[in-house]
């Protein structure tokens, strides 16, 4: 479970600027990728609330279950940990946690099940996706992130395996494109395509 705190220290810091540019007082983010994007902690979905609570004046808390605090700390050693056990309410401990009026982003992908808990305790606040808030941020590399480009995978393709092309222009302002084309090594050792969208340029007026 590699880990660098300093990166991604760097990382909050910019997701906080960008909460505090967008009027977001916090992102709450449950295991996914943006997880790991600002920690370095890889979490498996649980029943059990693993969640960042991260402020727009840069304040980062991980409430995570006690029985998960000592991969938690290994993972993201310069993060404030606040555990809870089976009797706590973690869903009041994350939302505690959020100080500041505002907006809350939360985790595209997190259970509704955790939505509806955190709901009534972040009462009167407009509950919109991180995405909204991490998108550019996640658009634009790191340094850290364009070296692992550079080094690349070279695990040799194989037949059957499956990844994705994804070709991309980001310019500066709100705008970009990103071409995302699925393809699988045939047994000829060809990659084929599986999807066949056109990919002819049209002029939108």
């Amino acid at each position: 479970m590699p880990s660098d705190p300093p990166v991604h220290r760097e990382r909050r810091e910019r997701a906080a600027g960008e909460c505090a540019a967008a009027g977001v007082a916090a992102l709450l983010l449950t295991p996914g990728s943006d997880l790991v994007y600002l920690t370095g902690y890889r979490m498996h979905p649980s029943e059990r609330l693993t969640c960042l609570v991260l402020g727009a004046d840069g304040d980062a808390t991980l409430v995570v279950p006690a029985l998960e605090e000592p991969r938690a700390r290994a993972a993201a050693p310069d993060l404030e940990l606040v555990t809870w056990e089976e009797t706590d309410d973690p869903y009041r401990r994350a939302a505690d946690r959020v100080r500041a009026r505002g907006a809350i982003g939360l985790a595209d992908q997190m259970w509704a099940a955790f939505v509806m808990r955190l709901q009534p305790l972040l009462e009167g606040r407009d509950l919109r996706p991180a995405s909204t808030v991490l998108r550019r941020l996640r658009m634009r590399k790191d340094e850290h992130e364009r070296a692992s480009l550079v080094s690349g995978n070279h695990e040799p393709l194989e037949e059957g395996m499956a990844f994705s092309i994804e070709p991309g222009i980001y310019l500066s302002g709100p705008f970009g494109i990103r071409i995302e084309d699925i393809a699988y090594i045939a047994p000829d050792g060809r990659a084929e395509p599986l999807n066949r969208a056109d990919h002819a340029l049209a002029v939108v007026s």
